[in-house]
């Protein structure tokens, strides 16, 4: 039964980017919720198994590097990813898209210095900390994410957020958007620092 659910696992992806292409190596930085590997297709079709990755304990991600090529989409499969970083360097190939819907156990996500105009976290209701500058985002629903510690969402292009069902979040880091009004925080009780 377990190779059969391996196997069935392994054949969508847990997470799908669209990436630029140049030629240059990436990294995406994951972590896993069980001691395993991941499969990525950067882009030509072919997937590549990453080194054994451990169980993640806060601070044992591992970098998987590849060069994303043809169209630049993407396709990271494994079981239980915790931990995903898909930040970009600000004189490299960006990330221009990323759905992480069916990486449902994912606790902390990382994606500074993209070009994402939105991004779909409705299905990561385990989500934890969220740390998404320097993008174009003109709105984001977090309100599925109610175990939200940490919210850093800097430079972009941000009008309004609802923060109201995330009771849990300790930190929030917003700056350099276009609010163009209040920001409610009167249902944050556990807010620390903002």
């Amino acid at each position: 039964v377990i190779s059969t659910m391996t196997a069935f696992a392994q054949t969508e992806p847990a997470i799908e980017l669209q990436a630029e292409v140049d030629g240059n190596t990436r990294t995406l930085t994951i972590g896993l919720g069980v001691k395993g590997t991941v499969q990525i297709d950067w882009g030509n079709g072919e997937k590549v198994t990453s080194e054994v990755i451990p169980a993640y304990d806060g601070w044992n991600q591992v970098n998987v590097f590849g060069t994303v090529s043809g169209d630049g989409k993407v396709k990271i499969y494994g079981d239980n990813i915790v931990y995903f970083d898909c930040s970009s360097r600000v004189d490299g190939a960006q990330v221009l898209s990323l759905d992480v819907t069916k990486a449902t156990a994912l606790k902390d996500l990382t994606a500074n210095t993209n070009k994402l105009t939105a991004i779909d976290l409705t299905k990561n209701t385990e989500l934890e900390k969220l740390t998404i500058d320097k993008n174009q985002l003109t709105s984001i629903d977090i309100s599925k994410s109610t175990q939200l510690t940490t919210l850093v969402i800097n430079n972009n292009l941000l009008t309004a957020i609802d923060i109201t069902k995330n009771q849990a979040l300790q930190k929030l880091t917003i700056s350099a958007t276009k609010f163009a009004g209040e920001l409610d925080l009167s249902t944050n009780p556990a807010l620390k620092y903002v």
